[in-house]
């Protein structure tokens, strides 16, 4: 039995890591997955939030936004609209930006405006973000 598998994430920028790991915790549509070594072949959506990703015994983190995931014959790929490791985060930036969106969307009443939806995506993020830096400087 192999104890860890390949991942592979991607985004249209980049390719942010190619790794093994012997743990991956992926943000899905319907809630939060764990793939593990020998894992059935599966694919699904990907939503906003942090990626844990165990290699060697340490935990990794990231934020993964939007995109899809599959596993086939024990790699994972993950296809994102965008990601960042957490180790990445500016913190300040990131809060200051934070507050400067949801100071914006207080602004738009309209839910269904094009701008609200945009900054609701900047503010998911921007917070993904945020967690996957927290949790990177606890583990």
């Amino acid at each position: 039995m192999s104890h860890d598998f390949k991942v592979e994430v991607l985004t249209p920028a980049k390719e942010l890591i190619t790794t093994t790991a012997t743990e991956v915790l992926l943000p899905t549509a319907k809630g939060e997955i764990g793939i593990l070594p020998q894992h059935v072949d599966i694919c699904g959506l990907l939503s906003t939030g942090t990626m844990k990703l165990v290699n060697q015994g340490n935990d990794f983190w990231f934020m993964i936004s939007g995109g899809a995931f599959r596993v086939e014959n024990g790699v994972l790929t993950i296809l994102a609209e965008y990601a960042l490791g957490a180790e990445n985060v500016e913190n300040a930036i990131t809060e200051s930006r934070l507050k400067e969106v949801e100071a914006d969307l207080s602004k738009i009443s309209n839910t269904l405006d094009p701008k609200h939806l945009e900054l609701t995506i900047e503010k998911n993020r921007l917070n993904a973000s945020l967690e996957a830096s927290r949790r990177h400087t606890m583990s």
